[in-house]
This record gives structure tokens, C-alpha cells and sequence, in this order.
């Protein structure tokens, strides 16, 4: 995080600090707050969530009253407006439609009503702020050039459908330029094909010994083996190993043998389609 953006973070915690504990005061003393002071805690509030909302996991805020006060906006279940909401939403979600339908009339009929035009404003206004910010983060071009360049897995057997979400997982990740999570799903994309088939073949009850044991004792280059071993194909092990080996040494930290580059982490999930087609071919 840069000093100025630690900086605004810390003024940001002692503002909404200080508001709630106004509001607070102003209710004890008049039985309800002021509308001006119940806005400026929201806009600060949202102004704090945005600033979270950017960030990587905040590790150097040095001031430690400040991370506690950042920790109560982000779960907002501390401050007394943040509780309160919490407690209407819950209270609002077990009413049946027909109680909350009475309720939005009572609300129209003092006035409390929020017109179309502004509902048509804000959903324009959302709309212009995430356009621009995935502008931002991901461009158009080289997306659907990673698009044209994908690809999809052609088996011979019915897939599970577990590993089609992962695969439309992986896709995205991919799509949007997300390397690391497109890699580590690649190697829970081979776990869960590799223990599919382990199942399958009953090796999970009479592999090694006729002892019976639970697929979670196996360690995983154990099932590939165990897997391509039955299916006689020494390449579909050494590729399956390849893939996990290397996703192992990215996720972790170790000198990975490819880099995080649009080119060669596409060819790494072709790999790992490829050792699908091949476990799903007989």
C-alpha cells in the first residue's frame, strides 16, 4: 500500500470512529440522531469499503487501532447504524411477501418512496463505474484473443459435472487474465479427474493390498500412478505428473518452470485438457 493511501485509510478510521460515537451520544441525549450525521457515516463507510475493495491483504497498517476499526467496517457488525441494518435485513427476510408488501405501503404512504428516476440514475451510474474499472483491468482485445485461443476439453466419456464448473472456472480465470487461480485449478481439475477414475476403477478398495483403504490416505503422484498404471499409458503419467509437479512449484513459491505469460500458461491448460481427454478416452 503507498503512504498516501495509508494515510487516507487512517483519517478515514477516526472520522467514522468519531461518528458513530456522535451518533451514539445525540441518541442518548435527544433519542435520535442527526440525517447529517448518519450520511457522513455511510459516505465514509462506502469511501473505507472501496479503498478495502482495491486493496491486496492489508499487511502494513502499523497503527493497530486502525486495523480494528478497518476489521468492524469490513464485517459491519460493530457500529450501531451497521448493526442495526443487519438486524432489520434479517428481520425483513423472515416476514412473508405479503407483511413486506403492507410494509412498503406504509413506507409510500408517509412518503418514504425511492422514485424510478433515481433507481434509473444509480443503476446507470453502477453501470459507467464497472465499465470503466474492467477497462481497466482487463483489455478487450487481448480477452478475446484468449478467447479464440482456449479452446475446450473433447472427451470420450461423459465428464463429471464437477469438472465442468472447474472447467468454466479455469476459462474465466484465463479470460480475465487471472494466471495464478487459472493454474491452481488446473492441478484441482487433475486431482478431482485423477480420484474420478481411481474411484471408478475400485483402486481405491484393492490397490495396493486387499486391505481397504480411504482415498484420502493416498497421496496424489500415488493415484496417477495407481490410475495410469491400470490404464497401461506410461505418457498420460508422466504428463499428469508434469502438470501437478509444475502447478505445485508455481502455487508455492519454487522456481516455477514456466512464467505467469498469457502464452505459456495456455499451453499449460491445454496440457492438463489434454491429460483429460487421455483419462476419459477408454
Amino acid at each position: 500500500m503507498n503512504p498516501e493511501t495509508e494515510k487516507k485509510l487512517l483519517t478515514l478510521t477516526r472520522e467514522i470512529k468519531e461518528l458513530d460515537k456522535a451518533i451514539v451520544k445525540e441518541r442518548m441525549e435527544k433519542g435520535k440522531e442527526d440525517l447529517d450525521l448518519k450520511k457522513r457515516f455511510y459516505e465514509t463507510e462506502e469511501e473505507i469499503m472501496k479503498i478495502l475493495a482495491e486493496e491486496n491483504p492489508l499487511d502494513d497498517i502499523r497503527d493497530p487501532t486502525a486495523r480494528d476499526i478497518l476489521r468492524k467496517v469490513r464485517d459491519k457488525s460493530y457500529f450501531v447504524l451497521d448493526k442495526e441494518a443487519r438486524e432489520l435485513e434479517n428481520m425483513i427476510k423472515k416476514l412473508p411477501p405479503d407483511i413486506v408488501e403492507k410494509i412498503e405501503t406504509i413506507l409510500k404512504s408517509k412518503g418514504v418512496e425511492v422514485a424510478e428516476s433515481e433507481i434509473d440514475e444509480e443503476i446507470s451510474r453502477v453501470t459507467m463505474e464497472f465499465s470503466e474499472e474492467i477497462h481497466e483491468k482487463v483489455d478487450a482485445f487481448e480477452y478475446f484473443e484468449r478467447k479464440k485461443e482456449i479452446g475446450t476439453i473433447i472427451a470420450d466419456t461423459k465428464l463429471p459435472s464437477r469438472i465442468h464448473g472447474y472447467f468454466g472456472e479455469i476459462r474465466e480465470c484465463f479470460l480475465l487474465g487471472l494466471m495464478y487461480p487459472a493454474v491452481g485449478l488446473c492441478r484441482v481439475l487433475i486431482e478431482l479427474a485423477f480420484k474420478d477414475r481411481f474411484r471408478a476403477f475400485g483402486l481405491d478398495k484393492k490397490y495396493p493390498s486387499g486391505n481397504i483403504h480411504s482415498i484420502d490416505d493416498y497421496k496424489m503422484k500415488e493415484i496417477i500412478r495407481a490410475v495410469c498404471n491400470r490404464l497401461g499409458s506410461v505418457s498420460l503419467k508422466d504428463e499428469a505428473e508434469r502438470i501437478w509437479g509444475m502447478s505445485s512449484d508455481i502455487l508455492h513459491g519454487r522456481e516455477a518452470k514456466i512464467k505467469l505469460e498469457t502464452s505459456e500458461v495456455l499451453e499449460f491448460i491445454r496440457g492438463t485438457f489434454n491429460a483429460l481427454e487421455k483419462l476419459y478416452r477408454s
